[in-house]
């Protein structure tokens, strides 16, 4: 589990620093790189006296927009692994249920069933 707060303020002090402690690196860079990129595109298409008076609130808002990206991830990330199991734990319930048959094998437990009442 990924605490979501700490990928916020990861990303709040350096954009897509939370996307990567999530393990995310291709995101890390797309948002890395899009913040410097727009921070760019407004140092030299922004009027000078409205850049100076206004950058601190575009980089504030940038840097809430980039950790709230991250906040959101982590919160997927985390729903994802307590809803879905793993793969391997998934396949191990399903043998302990259907026995020693094939765990894939959606007819294994009615195939049982039938021999046992067979049997007896």
């Amino acid at each position: 589990m990924k605490n979501p707060m700490f990928a916020f303020v990861l990303s709040f002090l350096l954009p897509g620093a939370g996307l990567a402690y999530l393990g995310k690196w291709t995101w890390a860079g797309i948002n890395f790189g899009g913040v410097v990129l727009l921070a760019a595109l407004a140092a030299f298409l922004l009027p000078d006296e409205f850049f100076e008076h206004y950058s601190r609130y575009i980089g504030l808002g940038w840097s809430v927009g980039s950790g709230s990206v991250a906040k959101i991830m982590a919160e997927q990330y985390n729903k994802t692994l307590s809803v879905a199991p793993a793969p391997e734990m998934r396949d191990a319930a399903a043998e302990n249920l259907l026995g020693t048959e094939d765990a894939t094998d959606p007819n294994a437990p009615v195939r049982r069933y039938i021999s046992d009442d067979i049997e007896d």
